[in-house]
């Protein structure tokens, strides 16, 4: 069992992380003891590079701070000429994102992926650098390219470990997002989706949902949107769908908007 396999039922993908629970791109952060939201998560947390690259840890102060990175200290690890270079290679690539620079910060990591290749986290930090990109562009040809190096990052960092949530979740809706003659195909993102639930991803209710929606098989998605409700795993969009099913259904309408009532309250509150 790797450290992430302990997170697969309840904690799956919680982004307050521990040495034993690491999870990534999707954040499952736990609003109510029992309400869990999905949600795109842009960062490897500090505690993950501490973790992963413990030499990190004396440019950090607090783990739970972003502000708090010593970059005087980041920047002598980055003149070293060996392994250890890599994590701050990752992280620089991530402040740089942050900032806006991802030309920079994708050339520190493709620097990061040709010393360590075997790393699936920078392959992660790529797909982000990537897909901000994919955001910021006007361009319908460079949203296309940056669209599909995305992808190759994300199945690159599932191939290395294929426990990672997140890593799931995006392959699985770009399967399901793109037209099938350039490689889409619903059934690929149900059978990744299907897995997942079998192996206690709980998370991946509301994603199965969403895909036997788009398949029109209406009657199953509104089962599997049941299923999320139950499951108390909450993805904005997917309950807007879900509402559209039920709303024939006075108690079950009822429940469904409780429950996202529930949760939308608190994702206010903590904005």
């Amino acid at each position: 069992m790797t450290i992430f396999q302990s997170i697969k039922v309840s904690l799956l993908g919680v982004f307050l992380l521990t040495a034993t629970s690491h999870s990534l791109a999707i954040a499952q952060v736990k609003l109510t003891p029992s309400i869990f939201i999905l949600q795109q998560a842009n960062n490897i947390p500090l505690k993950t590079f501490v973790y992963t690259w413990p030499s990190l840890g004396k440019c950090i102060s607090f783990l739970d701070k972003v502000n708090s990175i010593d970059e005087a200290c980041l920047d002598g690890l980055l003149k070293q000429n060996n392994k250890r270079q890599v994590g701050a290679l990752n992280l620089k690539s991530q402040l740089l994102r942050n900032r806006g620079d991802n030309e920079l910060a994708i050339e520190l990591i493709k620097k990061a992926i040709t010393i360590a290749p075997e790393q699936h986290l920078n392959y992660f930090q790529l797909a982000i650098n990537h897909y901000q990109k994919l955001r910021k562009t006007p361009n319908g040809r460079e949203k296309w390219m940056l669209s599909m190096a995305t992808g190759k990052a994300y199945r690159k960092a599932y191939q290395l470990d294929p426990t990672q949530f997140h890593y799931r979740y995006y392959i699985t809706y770009d399967y399901l997002q793109v037209p099938e003659s350039m490689g889409g195909s619903k059934q690929k993102a149900l059978d990744l989706a299907n897995d997942a639930i079998s192996q206690g991803y709980v998370a991946f209710h509301p994603v199965r949902a969403d895909i036997l929606y788009q398949m029109n098989n209406k009657e199953s998605a509104r089962s599997a949107y049941i299923s999320a409700l139950e499951a108390k795993q909450y993805k904005r969009s997917s309950f807007k769908k879900a509402l559209q099913l039920v709303e024939n259904d006075a108690q079950l309408t009822r429940r469904f908007k409780q429950f996202i009532h529930q949760a939308e309250l608190i994702i206010s509150n903590q904005s």
